[in-house]
């Protein structure tokens, strides 16, 4: 009777965890921390009672501990070995949060926490687009405020929250832009399953895909943008072969397009002269710290510790800087040929495993995995997305949601 009890009581607990995890995770990255330890309670309570532990073993298995066994190598073998192995707790979560997950939709496989993830995909693009629309309604602060603001009396984060002519919700427009990327690209894998399954898309998904897709645009960001666009040619050549390459070159030349309307918007800040050439001289700097430290590299985030060595500083007005804006020049100058060869094999093998999943089953939740890492794969090469939290827990998480309850998940289950 009291296993039962506790049973029940610590399924509910993890359910509401991960729907918690879902409505915080696009808006605070405090709120889906907590959220985790409410799922690991549930996770905890059910294994209590049931009183055995289910089976973790994954594919990815090998991958991800090849991936934690090379960090661990880069951070003692480091310039600064002690400044890399303070910063080897993000590795550690990674693995922990991927077990964790898994062992979570090994439990509870229901739809529910992909509806309270759209709601927080909503509400991050709600305040991402009044953001903009408050800029450009009211001109350059704060010299156009006018009645409605007295500059000097708004206090700086609210500055930062409202007066802002990029989109950026509550965290980093380049953040930002890329989890808005990633509800765009669920929107339009759910909107696709649904029609090849003979069910109307309906407005609610329509709405969706338009408010994030609006937030994804206004947030500026080029790293978001290029990802989108290869996530949604993958997606097309995934559900319409026969007509994938004319549609995809129609894809690229609006995406052409778009990229030079966004550029020539007031105030978007992505385009600029300047943030690209910045870019050019990071990955040169990470290519010869990965010249002169070729197989292990400088060490987990020794980068900005050694760019004064490699570059005159200060740059752009930074004493340093601490990440050359490239996933993989990152992981060269940092973890060298051994660090970067465990990257490659692991994002290889969740793609791998999300195709395969694909492939057998057509579900919308191996349809977004697959496209997503694709795109994300992309986005990497003008951000260090797979290093930022609010990036890579997303999308281990969606891929141990994949793994587990792949086969439990299609879009006719969740009412639009």
């Amino acid at each position: 009777m009291a296993d039962g009890t506790l049973a029940s009581s610590s399924r509910s607990l993890l359910r509401w965890g991960l729907c918690a995890w879902g409505l915080f995770q696009p808006i605070s990255i405090a709120g889906a921390s907590f959220a985790t330890a409410i799922v690991l309670v549930g996770v905890l309570g059910c294994w209590a009672a049931a009183r055995s532990l289910p089976c973790l073993r994954s594919p990815l298995e090998k991958p991800l501990w090849a991936y934690l066994a090379a960090a661990v190598l880069a951070s003692v073998l480091a310039a600064d070995p002690g400044d890399s192995l303070l910063h080897m707790n993000t590795e550690i979560q990674k693995v922990a949060f991927f077990y964790l997950f898994l062992a979570a939709f090994s439990i509870e496989r229901g739809p529910a926490p992909l509806l309270w993830w759209a709601g927080g995909f909503a509400a991050a693009a709600l305040i991402g687009l009044g953001q903009v629309a408050f800029w450009h309604a009211l001109g350059p602060f704060p010299e156009n405020a006018g009645p409605y603001y007295k500059w000097c009396e708004v206090p700086r984060f609210w500055q930062w929250i409202w007066l802002s002519s990029r989109a950026h919700g509550t965290i980093n427009a380049v953040t930002y832009g890329e989890i808005m990327g990633l509800a765009l690209v669920g929107g339009a894998c759910f909107s696709s399953v649904r029609r090849r399954l003979g069910a109307a898309i309906g407005r609610v998904p329509m709405v969706f895909c338009a408010l994030v897709g609006l937030a994804w645009a206004f947030s500026g960001t080029r790293g978001a943008w290029l990802g989108v666009f290869v996530s949604l040619a993958v997606l097309r050549a995934l559900t319409a072969p026969r007509r994938a390459l004319l549609e995809i070159a129609g894809l690229a030349a609006a995406a052409g397009v778009f990229l030079l309307a966004m550029g020539q918007l007031r105030n978007s800040g992505a385009l600029d002269r300047i943030s690209f050439s910045c870019r050019f001289d990071l990955w040169d700097v990470s290519l010869r710290m990965f010249r002169d430290h070729p197989f292990f590299g400088v060490g987990i985030h020794n980068f900005g510790s050694m760019f004064p060595k490699y570059h005159s500083v200060p740059y752009l007005g930074n004493a340093t800087w601490g990440d050359p804006h490239n996933l993989y020049f990152a992981q060269l100058a940092e973890r060298g040929l051994v660090g970067f060869a465990a990257l490659v094999w692991l994002l290889g093998a969740m793609v791998y495993q999300a195709w395969t999943r694909f492939r057998r089953s057509g579900s919308f939740l191996s349809l977004w995995c697959l496209t997503w890492l694709v795109g994300f794969l992309a986005m990497n090469l003008t951000e260090s997305a797979f290093q930022v939290a609010m990036l890579w827990m997303p999308t281990i998480i969606l891929y141990a949601w994949m793994e587990r309850a792949e086969a439990e998940l299609s879009p006719s289950a969740v009412k639009a």
